[in-house]
């Protein structure tokens, strides 16, 4: 290619590359036409985004754009699958691993979140934000849920005695 060329192509590759929160990094080397079209939109399916890049010019720009790291990770044919945010790494390595059985020739080959490597395996074993706030919230609550039963566990052992107390009375019987 050109240099200007080369330049446009790294131009967009640092606009849309290095500000990514979180990416897998996958190999599509193998898959026919249709097959490439399938995954797409499976990925898509989910909202995530495939982005074919040239090794090269993806890792000056990465380089110019002060992600050393991720850019030391592009070997081979290469293709950025990214979401809106950093889950999207967390979401695309979790989906890469469903597919597998489907689609045995993808080959993932790293990934990055807030901008640092991170092993796929990894990556496919981490929890989204809301599946985390979800488990703090439940980690939050429930301490408080065994204290308020405890706490209210001797008020009701006092109102049923109170109870029986008044019952006796009423009957004629002498409280105990």
């Amino acid at each position: 290619m050109s240099k200007t060329l080369n330049n446009t192509v790294i131009g967009e590759y640092q606009r849309d590359l290095a500000s990514l929160e979180g990416g897998l990094l996958i190999s599509l080397t193998g898959l026919s036409g249709e097959k490439d079209r399938v995954l797409r939109a499976r990925f898509r399916e989910r909202g995530l985004r495939v982005r074919v890049v040239k090794n090269r010019l993806a890792r000056e720009a990465l380089n110019r754009a002060g992600r050393r790291a991720i850019a030391g990770l592009l070997r081979g044919p290469t293709a950025v699958v990214y979401g809106a945010d950093e889950e999207g790494a967390i979401a695309a390595a979790k989906l890469c691993a469903e597919l597998r059985r489907d689609f045995p020739t993808v080959q993932v080959t790293g990934g990055f979140i807030s901008g640092e490597p991170v092993a796929p395996d990894l990556l496919k074993s981490m929890k989204g934000r809301l599946e985390t706030l979800s488990l703090l919230a439940g980690q939050i609550t429930g301490p408080g849920a065994a204290l308020a039963a405890c706490l209210a566990a001797p008020g009701g052992n006092i109102a049923s005695q109170v109870e029986e107390v008044g019952k006796k009375q009423e009957s004629g019987g002498s409280p105990a």
